[in-house]
C-alpha cells in the first residue's frame, strides 16, 4: 500500500516528534481502528507507552492511504 502524507503533516512531523515508519506501522498494523468524520478512518497504535493516532482516507482504486494528520494522544495523568 502506498502512503501519502499531506503538506499539513509534513510541516508538523518535527514539531510533533513523529516518525514516518511509526505512521506506516500504525496504518498497516493498527491496534485499533474507528471511523472518522466523513469517509476518513482513525488508526491507533502504542509506541513506548504513547498512543499514536493517524487519521486519513483510503483511495481504493489506487491502493493508497492519504494521511491527513497524525499525533500522539495526551496521557490521562
Amino acid at each position: 500500500m502506498k502512503i501519502i502524507l499531506t503538506n499539513h503533516l509534513k510541516f508538523r512531523l518535527y514539531d510533533r516528534t513523529l516518525d514516518i515508519e511509526k505512521i506506516r506501522l500504525t496504518v498497516t498494523r493498527p491496534a485499533l481502528s474507528v471511523p472518522g468524520k466523513g469517509d476518513s478512518i482513525k488508526y491507533q497504535r502504542e509506541f513506548e507507552g504513547r498512543i499514536l493516532r493517524v487519521v486519513g482516507k483510503h483511495i481504493v482504486s489506487k491502493s493508497t492511504f492519504i494521511v491527513l494528520t497524525a499525533y500522539y494522544l495526551k496521557s490521562r495523568t
